[in-house]
């Protein structure tokens, strides 16, 4: 059924969703053959189904992992991609001290594993995250308190951020980047994936441009952004002088596209 729907790996597939649901290891499917009840039978061809009309992996099995940690995720929040954790390592490049006092803010925070890992590594910062979604804030919250970080990261529901008098170190953001002509091209399970998470306008810019005109007011004096972009909106950053910013340098993922910009006030 997966390999007549077009899944690439459909033996890998079948295996995770039956391991998922038996809760085992893949190999033990093979090394103890577990017994498969008929609920878990149907549970199983249900999920299949599912995945058959391309829904989201991620979305079937409740969960997905971002920089080594597991999240909860659910169907109309952004899925994490691995491209995005290029953030954190610029992050812990740009700030060697990982017990020094940070104030961080994670603006589109999706279901909320910037914040997150970022908390888990800078011991003593103090994370606010914002998401305009709803459900989004609420798969936050979720995973704050799966990771017992109630105390130092709070997820607010907000557009870019509330008017609140504040400043902070470091800023990081996923912001929704694609254009009018990416956001037609997209696979058919990404477009399971809320639209408002990916979409940023007619040339991708909308958000990207909220969060430059916010941030000179929020950051700190020689604090960062740190923010995920496409590859086509480098040109941008390097060729216009941002408001109060300092253009400070472009990363590339781990596939080496140019991903992330970095500004300096």
């Amino acid at each position: 059924m997966f390999s007549d729907a077009g899944i690439s790996n459909p033996v890998f597939e079948a295996e995770l969703f039956l391991a998922n649901l038996l809760d085992v290891q893949r190999h033990n499917l093979y090394l103890n053959s577990p017994f498969v009840s008929k609920k878990i039978e149907r549970k199983f061809f249900n999920i299949v189904l599912k995945r058959c009309n391309h829904s989201p992996v991620a979305y079937l099995l409740g969960n997905t992992y971002f920089y080594g940690y597991s999240f909860k995720i659910k169907p109309g929040v952004f899925i994490p991609r691995p491209e995005t954790e290029t953030i954190i390592d610029v992050a812990c490049h740009l700030f060697k001290d990982k017990t020094k006092r940070l104030r961080i803010l994670d603006i589109c925070t999706g279901s909320g594993v910037l914040a997150i890992v970022l908390a888990k590594i800078f011991t003593s910062s103090k994370v606010i995250a914002t998401d305009i979604s709803r459900k989004a804030v609420n798969t936050a919250e979720e995973n704050i308190s799966l990771h017992k970080l109630k105390n130092r990261v709070d997820v607010l529901r907000a557009d870019i951020f509330p008017d609140r008098n504040e400043k902070f170190d470091l800023i990081v953001s996923n912001p929704p980047y694609l254009t009018d002509v990416e956001i037609k091209d997209i696979p058919d399970e990404v477009k399971k994936e809320p639209f408002l998470a990916l979409y940023g306008g007619v040339k991708g810019m909308d958000t990207i441009k909220k969060i430059i005109d916010i941030a000179p007011g929020i950051l700190k004096k020689g604090g960062f952004i740190i923010m995920e972009i496409s590859p086509h909106q480098v040109s941008y950053f390097r060729d216009t002088g941002i408001h109060r910013l300092e253009f400070f340098g472009i990363f590339k993922d781990l596939y080496g596209f140019e991903r992330v910009v970095v500004l300096k006030k």
